[in-house]
C-alpha cells in the first residue's frame, strides 16, 4: 500500500515545485515526464498485480504453445490476441510482456494529459487517485482500448466522425466495450441544461427499475458466463461514484452560470462528466458496468482543470434579480474560489483513493515487484 501512497506524495510534491508558481509548458512537460516515468516503473516491474494478472500470464504461455495456428483465445479480441502472439515470439517471458503492455497503456496517457489538459499536474493526480492507473494494471485489454480513445478525443471535440469512428473500431480490436463511444459521440452533442439533467435522472430511474431484467436477457445471448455471476448480481461501493458526481455537478453548475465558457469542447466535457457520474452510480448496483465507466472517467480528469481555470479567469458573477446576485470577480476572490474548489475535489479524491487501497481496488494490494518474484 505504501508504495502507492509515497508515489502519490511524490507526484504532489513535483506539482508544487514545478507547476504551482509561474507555470509554463516546459515545466508541465518536465512534470508529466517525471510523474509518468514513476508510474511506468511501478507498472513495468510489477508481478502478480491486478486481479487479471494470472489470466493474462496464462494466456501468454498458452498462445506461446499454440503459435499462429489459431487466432482465437477465449473471448479475447483479435487485435490483442495477434499482439500477444507476436510478443510470444519476441520476448522471453511474461514479465517483459507486461512491461511492453505497460508502455502501450501509460505513455499514451502521459501524452494525452500533457496535450489536452489545462493543468496537467491536476489531471495526473486525478489519473492516479481515481484508479485509472490501477485499471491499467488490471484491465489490460481495456486499458489499451482506452489509449486509442485518448487519441480519438481530438477528433471527437472537432466533430470529425469518420476518423473518430475508425479509431474506435481499431480500439474495439482490443476491447469491444469501447464501441459504446459511437453512441456517446451523438449523446455529448446535447446542450447540458436542466432538460438534459432530467434526462439523466430519468435514465437512472429506469435503470434501477428494470436493470435486472435487462441483464438477464442480455446474458442469455451475450457472455453467458456472466449470467447470475457476482459481476451482475452485485455492485461496487457507492463510494467510488462520489468524486465523479461532485465533478459533474460542479461542472454543470459553473457551465449554467457562465463561469465555464460555452465552447464546444467545454460542452462536451460537461456532458461526459454527467454521463460518467451516471455510469459510476449504476455500477454500484452491477459491478460489470465498471468496465464502461473508464471511457468517460478519462474525460472527467480534463473537466476538473477546466473548472479550476475557469474560476481563476472568470470567478462567479450571477444575477437573479434587479439587485440580487453573487459577484466574486476580484482577483483575490477568484484565486480563493479556484483554490477551494480544487482543494475539495483533490481531498475527496485522496479520501476515495485511500478507501480503494484499504479494499485492494483492482487487486493491486500488496504490491510485488519482478525482483521479489525472481527471488522466490
Amino acid at each position: 500500500m505504501w508504495v502507492y501512497i509515497v508515489s502519490s506524495i511524490v507526484i504532489l510534491a513535483l506539482a508544487a515545485i514545478l507547476c504551482w508558481r509561474k507555470p509554463s509548458r516546459e515545466k508541465d512537460l518536465i512534470f508529466v515526464v517525471a510523474s509518468f516515468a514513476l508510474l511506468l516503473f511501478l507498472s513495468v516491474v510489477r508481478s502478480r498485480i491486478g486481479n487479471d494478472y494470472d489470466m493474462y500470464t496464462g494466456g501468454f504461455y498458452q498462445m506461446k504453445i499454440q503459435g499462429f495456428g489459431t487466432m482465437s483465445y477465449k473471448d479475447w479480441e483479435l487485435g490483442f490476441v495477434f499482439i500477444t502472439k507476436v510478443l510470444t515470439v519476441i520476448v522471453p517471458n511474461h514479465f517483459v510482456y507486461f512491461g511492453i503492455l505497460s508502455v502501450a497503456c501509460i505513455v499514451p496517457a502521459a501524452v494525452y494529459i500533457y496535450k489536452c489538459s489545462k493543468m496537467p499536474w491536476l489531471s495526473t493526480l486525478l489519473y492516479m487517485n481515481m484508479f485509472l492507473f490501477f485499471m491499467e494494471m488490471n484491465f489490460v485489454r481495456q486499458a489499451i482500448a482506452l489509449s486509442f480513445l485518448m487519441w480519438a478525443w481530438s477528433f471527437l471535440k472537432k466533430n470529425k466522425f469518420i476518423p473518430f469512428a475508425i479509431i474506435i473500431a481499431l480500439a474495439s480490436l482490443f476491447h469491444q466495450t469501447v464501441l459504446i463511444m459511437l453512441v456517446v459521440y451523438v449523446w455529448v452533442k446535447m446542450k447540458p441544461g436542466f432538460k438534459a439533467l432530467l434526462a439523466y435522472g430519468y435514465l437512472l430511474l429506469c435503470f434501477y427499475i428494470s436493470s435486472e431484467g435487462i441483464f438477464d436477457l442480455l446474458t442469455q445471448f451475450f457472455h453467458e458466463e456472466y449470467n447470475d455471476s457476482i459481476f451482475v448480481t452485485e455492485g461496487v461501493s457507492f463510494v467510488y461514484s462520489l468524486v465523479p458526481v461532485l465533478i459533474a455537478l460542479v461542472g454543470f453548475v459553473l457551465y449554467q452560470i457562465g463561469t465555464i465558457s460555452p465552447t464546444r469542447e467545454n460542452r462536451y466535457l460537461v456532458n461526459l462528466g454527467l454521463l460518467n457520474a451516471l455510469i459510476m452510480i449504476t455500477m454500484s448496483k452491477h459491478a460489470i458496468l465498471e468496465r464502461f465507466s473508464y471511457y468517460t472517467l478519462i474525460f472527467a480528469i480534463l473537466l476538473v482543470p477546466v473548472i479550476v481555470s475557469s474560476l481563476l479567469e472568470n470567478g462567479i458573477n450571477v444575477h437573479y434579480g434587479e439587485k440580487k446576485g453573487i459577484a466574486l470577480v476580484e482577483q483575490k476572490q477568484k484565486v480563493v474560489l479556484a483554490a477551494v474548489v480544487c482543494g475539495v475535489i483533490l481531498l475527496a479524491s485522496y479520501l476515495v483513493f485511500a478507501y480503494g487501497l484499504t479494499h485492494s481496488a483492482h487487486g493491486v494490494i500488496p504490491y510485488h515487484s519482478v525482483l521479489s518474484a525472481l527471488n522466490t
